[in-house]
This record gives structure tokens, sequence and C-alpha cells, in this order.
């Protein structure tokens, strides 16, 4: 292999660093599964899989082993799996000889993490790969249910009645449909994936294959565009469930193309297809795919490796919500949803300003003050003009430049991104005016000053490919986008927009800052709104220049918009929308109380409160929390605090003591 195709472990162009995780002490575990036909022997001496294998072991950090149908136990038996990280299967003309149970067996070690599955080229009709489509038909179909209709549900998954190539105007594959019996029994009739194509052509022309994800640690050191000489066709549709990634993909000079490199999340495992081939084409002779190969290897073990986070949680829970004496009503207006609200505490420590929209997101923005710190609140306060025309959830920030004024800002997000900013601690404002040309979702997560540098701020928010620009196209799957900005003249102008991770497996959004105690490390907790893992945490020690990977956090700080402060003990409060994927709460206003080392280290914390309960799914929850002089918490959002009515804005107080001495009690 020459310098074109070496492989290294540091990702370029990106604030995200990736490693491979595993140690040299700790390979990866390869085993490359090929049903060994004949007509290999025309390009490949010694069976293409031997060919794959003879390649691995070439590379560093892996243990390779290479099987065939035709060994004892087809190549497949529980030792050997159990000394398997990643199964690497190569199958064409003798599929249907790996009986269904041989494919749903390893389906469910992919489901519980102890496997990893490279399907190539015509193992797109293996039995695994189908079982493993199968599965993820149906977790895409029940998702698509509300809680509800989860909990009593009963499913019918209807396979094809024969795997063939389908008609390019026939029905797409997977398809749901949910079906109210006679006697009010619902079922989700599920009509497995055919895992075929519409077209093939096996006349070796040359396809030229497009690098959709460079920053996939798959496409790692492989160039935007590359041609494979001698191929076989596939044309879309592709019959699968939505792929989470698709990293790579293929075009032929007739017109054709194909979804070539994509990824799936099965429970807690991954699936990766990769199309180019043909027993007798020197695919897998070529430097590029034989790379694609090695780096899926090497990414889906350290994805196996990875520590498995609970997506629960076990620490009690304080529930607050009858306790009407703690919560005071900001704002309240019949038939009108109020919602999102974002707060903000004067350095009088009495003070609180709140700004939120007459909407769900978007709509006219209200301010309101409290001068008793949240105790009573004004009337709305006449506001200019332009702030009706918000389009998204605005946010309130103090700022103060190197001179030392100090400044209020309010964001309002979608395309473009605009800001308002007050001289005189919210008593007049601006209009809100554009940043630049960009935009994005919930802008801003936080707003927060730059250690040692007077007047610098750094600022995150997410998108999902729709407000960026003027003329954003979303992808297909979804891509959500961190990005982050800075400002250095105390955050009156802002950078244009640096992303620092773009990921479509998971759903990275809304950014919360919680700094250090000893304030010389930044995490960021994110929130996942595809809902398949639970929320991450990104780590910065010089001041938002570099941040970690992301990883999952524990399931007691899973949720949506994460807001936190200390308290005069040094614990941390956090509050956030209750998306934790086993909760008794789930969908209700919660907060979070532990540590900051508890979020470094993956603890679960000290506690979980309920500070009210929503009575219409997940639909409250983006908090303000400040904390008053006293100790005081104050947090408030918007919730649909009474059932069949329209949400409003609460705010609930307490102290961490309250909470410590409710634990201390004995239970009953």
């Amino acid at each position: 292999m020459g310098s074109a195709v070496r492989i290294g472990f540091a990702m370029v162009a990106s604030a995200m660093l990736w490693s491979p995780g595993i140690a040299a002490d700790a390979p990866v575990r390869v085993l490359v599964w090929d049903e060994q036909q004949p007509a290999q022997k025309q390009v490949y001496e010694n069976f293409l899989g031997n060919a794959i294998a003879d390649y691995l072991k070439t590379r560093p950090g892996f243990v390779v082993t290479s099987v065939c149908q035709n060994d004892p136990e087809q190549g497949l038996s529980e030792q050997t799996l159990n000394q398997t990280d990643v199964l690497i299967w190569w199958g064409h003309v003798r599929q249907r000889d790996i009986k269904w149970e041989t494919g749903q067996k390893l389906v469910e070690r992919i489901k519980q993490g102890k496997l990893s599955l490279i399907a190539l080229h015509s193992a797109h009709w293996s039995t695994p790969f189908i079982e493993a489509m199968n599965e993820r038909s149906v977790t895409d179909a029940l998702a698509r249910l509300t809680p509800e209709q989860r909990k009593s549900v009963k499913v019918e998954a209807i396979r094809p009645e024969r795997y063939g190539v389908p008609k390019r105007d026939g029905e797409i594959t997977p398809s749901s449909e949910l079906v109210t019996q006679p006697d009010g029994s619902l079922v989700l009739k599920v009509k497995l994936p055919n895992c075929c194509f519409p077209a093939y052509r096996a006349d070796g022309k040359p396809s030229h294959v497009q690098t959709l994800l460079p920053d996939h640690p798959i496409a790692r050191g492989l160039p935007a565009k590359f041609d494979v000489p001698h191929t076989e066709m596939y044309d879309e549709h592709f019959h699968v469930p939505a792929p989470d990634e698709v990293i790579f993909e293929e075009r032929w000079d007739a017109g054709e193309r194909f979804r070539s490199g994509a990824v799936w999340k099965i429970g807690r495992g991954r699936v990766f297809y990769f199309r180019p081939g043909h027993e007798t084409f020197d695919v897998f002779k070529q430097p590029e795919p034989l790379m694609i190969v090695e780096n899926a290897c090497r990414w889906l073990g350290e994805q196996q490796r990875s520590d498995v986070v609970s997506q629960g949680y076990t620490i009690p829970v304080i529930d607050l919500a009858s306790e009407s004496n703690r919560q005071v009503i900001v704002d309240r207006e019949a038939g009108q949803y109020l919602g999102h609200p974002s707060t903000l505490l004067l350095e009088d420590g009495k003070t609180i300003l709140c700004v939120y929209p007459k909407g769900h997101g978007k709509g006219a923005i209200v301010y309101k003050r409290s001068q008793d710190g949240g105790l009573t609140w004004s009337e709305r306060i006449p506001v200019p003009d332009n702030w009706s025309t918000s389009k998204e959830t605005p946010t309130i920030h103090r700022v103060i430049d190197a001179g030392g004024k100090k400044r209020l800002i309010v964001w309002s997000g979608m395309f473009p991104a605009r800001l308002a900013v007050s001289e005189d601690d919210g008593l007049s404002w601006s209009d809100l005016k554009p940043v630049g040309d960009w935009g994005g979702i919930v802008v801003m997560g936080f707003v927060e000053s730059v250690q040692g540098v007077p007047g610098h701020y750094l600022a995150m928010f997410h998108d999902d490919g729709r407000y960026i620009s003027k003329s954003a196209i979303p992808s297909k799957p979804v891509t959500f986008t961190l990005y982050q900005t800075n400002s250095t003249d105390g955050g009156l102008t802002w950078s244009a927009p640096r992303a620092l991770l773009a990921r479509q497996d998971v759903h990275l959004c809304e950014p919360g800052l919680i700094r250090s105690p000893d304030g010389r490390e930044l995490a960021v907790l994110l929130r996942e709104n595809s809902r398949r893992k639970n929320s991450h945490v990104i780590f910065s020690r010089d001041e938002g220049k570099t941040w970690t990977d992301p990883r999952e956090l524990p399931g007691a700080l899973t949720g949506d918009r994460h807001t936190g402060k200390y308290a005069p003990d040094g614990r941390l409060f956090i509050s956030f929308r209750d998306t934790t994927l086993k909760s008794s709460t789930a969908g209700d206003w919660v907060a979070w109380v532990g540590t900051y080392d508890d979020i470094v280290q993956g603890r679960e914390g000290q506690c979980r409160v309920r500070l009210m309960k929503n009575h219409k799914g997940a639909d409250c929850a983006y908090p303000g929390v400040e904390i008053l002089p006293d100790g005081t918490l104050v947090a408030t959002t918007y919730g649909h605090w009474q059932a069949g009515e329209q949400p409003y804005i609460v705010s609930v107080r307490l102290k961490l003591q309250e909470l410590d001495e409710r634990l201390a009690k004995p239970s009953k």
C-alpha cells in the first residue's frame, strides 16, 4: 500500500477529534465470512474473503479470522462468535443456506452490542442483513406511535412473499399501518423490507463514488471522489429502512445511482452496508474499498467497546409537582399558547427578566420583569414592533465589553439569526437585526464569557440543514450540526458559525453549558433528538477552541434543553424536559441534583426532582434557572399544566436543603 492509502488516527479539519479508542493490547477482533463461490477464483486466487482478511492482517490493531460456509457450523460457532467484534459478510448464490434462525441469533448479538456487521455487495440478501433490516423496520414503525399506543399495540411482521427484484412502480418496503380492530385493540402491520432494488447490471462498467460525509470515521483518508473501474451496477430505490447515515453515493454514466455506504443502528450495535463488488471484479484489490473496510472495522470496533450507558436511572425522585405553594404563575392567557421562556437575573440579585414567544417556538416575543426575585411579575412590557416577527425561541443574556460597558442581548433564530440590544438593563430595546448571512435553531443555547479575555464570548446553537443559510437544503437522512460562534466586542457582533460536529446516527442539539467549579473546563450538555440514545456531553479545556468527542450521559441526565446553576454549597441544579428512555416522569418538567464531577465521571448524581407534571406529550420545559443570594432556586418554564388547556409560564421555587431533608426521611 502506498502513502495515498496510509491510515492514521487524527481527524483533519474538524474541531472534534476522533481516535480509534482501542489500545494496541485490545485489538478489534474481525471475522471475515465468505460463501466462497468458485467464480471468485477468476480474480481472487485464494477467494475474496481471504483476500480481505489478508489485507486486514497487515494493518495494526486487528486480530483477523477467515471462515467459509463449508466450515463446521458454517463458520459461525458460539466459540467463534464470542471472540468476534466485527463480522464481515460476503454471500451471493447460497444465501438461503443460512437459516433465518441463524440470522436472528446474529442480530440478537448486534442488538446487545456484542457484534457489528459489515455486509458487502450481494450480502444485501444475506440472512443476517435481512434480519437486521427487519428488526430496524419494526423499531422504526413503533417509534412513529405515541407512548400510549406502544403500550398495548400488537406487532404483525409480514415478510415478502418472495425475495425477488422489485418493480420500479411497485410498493416500497418497508411500510407500516396501524389498524384498529373491532374490539378496539391495535395491530401494527409492518411489511418487512425486500432488501433489493429494481435494476442491476453485471457488465463491469465503472462507477463514480462520492464521499457524502467526509468527516465520518469510515470515510477517513478517502478522497472526495473516486472511481471503481470494474463493478456491478445497482440502481435505487433500495428497499431498506432509512439509514442513519449515508456516507457514500455511487453513480454510473448511464444515470443510475445508489446509496453505496450506509449505517443503521440496531439496538446497541450497528450494521454497515458497502455496495461495490461482484466476485468476478477486482474491487477488493483496489485501495479505496479496502480502506473503507478497514475504517469500518476500526470504527465499529470502537463503538463496540464503548461503555454501555443505562437508559434509566436508580437515584431517588422527589416529587414537588403537587406543591402549589412553590408555584408562581408568570403569564397565562386563555386559548393562547405561551412557551419556551428564557430568564436572566440582574446583578442586584432580585430583578429577573423573562422573554418568551406567543406560540410554539415562533411567535411574537413577550417581555416581563420581576423586581422581587420572581415572587410577582409585571404586566407585559412594550417591546419594539419587529419583535412580533420572531421566528424562533428567544433567549436573553448579559454581555460586558472590554471597557466594562454592560448590555443585554436577545437572540431570535431561524434564518437569519437576529439580535436585539439593550444599553439600560432592559428598560429599552433595539429592533431585532440580522447578525450575518446565517441562521439556526435555538439561537443561542448559551452565551458564555471567555476567561481571561474581557469582551470575548462564545455561543452555540444547532441546525438540521434548513436554516444555516438562505438556500439551505437538508440532507436525507437529516444531519444535525452543532455550531459555535464567537464575539470579540462584548456581544455586539458575532463570527461566522464554525461546525463542531455533524451526525446522522444521533441528533445532538440544544446545547447547555456548565463551567467547572475551578473555571478551567467547559461542559456542554446536548439533547439527543432522534431518541435512540441518551443525552450527550462534550468538554473543552481551552475555552472552546477544541472539544472532546461527544459521549452519552447517564439516563438520569437525559433530557431536552439543560439549564443549570450552582447552589451555594457547590452542587448543581440542572433543569430540563424529561426524555429519559426509561423513566416514570417521562415528558414532565424535572431537575437533576449532583456535582460537576458526577458529569465528568458519568455518575447518576444525587437525586431527581419532578417540578411539575405535564399533561400533553413532552411539550414543556425550556427552562430558565436563577439562583438568588439566599440560595433560593427560581426555575421558570412553560408547559401544559392543566389538562386540555394551552401551555402557560410558571416558576417553581426551592432550596436544595429542602430536598436534603426529604431524602433524609426514612421511606414509608
